[in-house]
């Protein structure tokens, strides 16, 4: 006999996403809608300084606060390429991380809260600027409005950091010559960041490098130059 076994059936209701307003503000002040009559959900206080320091190392923090009201998600705020964002000053997020603040229909209110801004340590030598993007949703009915506000970062700079490439000392029997040449590895490179490397420099042999040169130290004899390859950016040191 055969036997029929019953199955569920399921009804999936799809429902029609709501229409999204979007909102672009700028400057410090608590924005508004472009019909004048929703204020902003998000308000910020305060200004970010020029930033300043050496490639390789994170610069001093500076700092504006955020709050928000009648919210419909997380704010996020969102670092330019060459900065880092906290809500603490010791945990730093940099594009395209955000920091958020929040939980979403859960938690309407933020509360004025502190975010640190630096430059990060891997932001190269040269000026660096943009804006700290801030975003939210919130609701005017029948409708949620998207906010995007941008806090300006003055031009800030990160200087070459110093470099110095020492030459192995080498030695040579007296009655031999010994020639210099690209493509060498003997050398050390205190002084690099974030974990790069020189792929090889040239070395070139002065005083004492002679088939005839007399038994001796010569310091200085050995010069390196030319760094090349690796991971390492000449223009940052």
């Amino acid at each position: 006999m055969v036997k029929y076994l019953r199955a569920v059936l399921f009804v999936i209701i799809f429902l029609a996403p709501s229409v999204v307003f979007a909102k672009s503000f700028s400057g410090s002040a608590t924005a508004k809608s472009n019909n004048n009559s929703m204020a902003s959900p998000i308000t910020i206080t305060g200004s970010i300084s020029a930033l300043t320091t050496v490639y390789g190392t994170p610069s001093a923090s500076s700092s504006f606060t955020v709050s928000g009201n009648d919210l419909l998600d997380v704010i996020k705020i969102l670092a330019p390429p060459g900065f880092e964002v906290s809500t603490d000053n010791v945990n730093f997020f940099s594009n395209p991380n955000p920091v958020t603040l929040g939980g979403w229909l859960f938690v309407p209110t933020v509360p004025t809260t502190t975010i640190y801004v630096r430059l990060s340590a891997t932001a190269s030598a040269g000026t660096h600027s943009g804006n700290i993007n801030i975003t939210t949703y919130t609701w005017d009915v029948p409708f949620p409005w998207f906010f995007s506000v941008n806090v300006p970062i003055p031009t800030s700079t990160v200087t070459p950091a110093p470099l110095t490439i020492t030459a192995n000392n080498t030695s040579k029997t007296y009655g031999t010559a010994i020639a210099g040449g690209t493509g060498s590895a003997a050398f050390t490179s205190p002084g690099l960041q974030n974990s790069e490397t020189i792929g090889s420099v040239s070395i070139a042999y002065g005083t004492g490098a002679a088939a005839n040169a007399a038994v001796g130290t010569y310091i200085g004899s050995v010069v390196p130059s030319a760094a090349t390859g690796g991971s390492f950016n000449p223009s940052n040191y």
